[in-house]
């Protein structure tokens, strides 16, 4: 069950770029699933950390990775 998502965007030149994190909780814990790509077409996907983890653990690697690429000029999808 997604619990949290946040949903990025990246425009400049000629990229047209999209990032979507979210907070995942299963019966054992909690994994942060991000997706991300060219608008349109979700070309990658990855799962951290490999295995369920506590929701303040989860939260932090979904809120770290989200830091990472508002740095890098991504902006929350509007």
């Amino acid at each position: 069950m997604e619990i949290e998502r946040t949903a990025l965007e990246y425009r400049k030149g000629s990229s047209d770029k999209i990032y979507i994190a979210s907070i995942r909780k299963y019966d054992n814990g909690h994994q942060v699933v991000f997706e991300y790509g060219k608008r349109y077409n979700i070309i990658g996907r990855s799962i951290k950390p490999s295995k369920p983890v506590t929701y303040p653990e989860a939260r932090s690697i979904y809120d770290e990775m989200i830091h990472k690429k508002l740095k890098k000029g991504y902006v929350l999808q509007s």
